[in-house]
């Protein structure tokens, strides 16, 4: 459970990730996260690595730890953060469809 959990998490990160460099890209957005804005300064493949590598190693963090600490609240936290994330992608997308015309 808490395997799937955590590649759910992955995954949605990469969405979060995907939308954002989408948003970005066609002028239609910024990066809220000052780490993940110092990254996109940087160039695109500092954000992607860093995005990939920090998010990968915290959660292989909590898959090594899950024997020795109740990680499923922390699971479950995170989850819930990446979903609302791409929610919101999601609705400014629309919102960009259906009053601007065109993303």
């Amino acid at each position: 459970m808490r395997a799937t959990l955590l590649i759910c998490i992955y995954v949605l990160n990469l969405v979060d990730a995907g939308a954002t460099h989408a948003f970005i890209a066609l002028d239609r957005g910024q990066e809220a996260n000052p780490i993940m804005r110092w990254a996109i300064e940087q160039g695109w493949w500092c954000f992607w690595s860093t995005k990939v590598v920090l998010v990968g190693a915290a959660l292989w963090v909590l898959w090594k730890i899950r024997r020795s600490v109740d990680i499923y609240p922390v699971c479950i936290i995170l989850f819930s953060i990446y979903a609302l994330l791409c929610v919101w992608h999601i609705v400014g997308a629309f919102a960009h469809i259906f009053f601007a015309g065109v993303l």
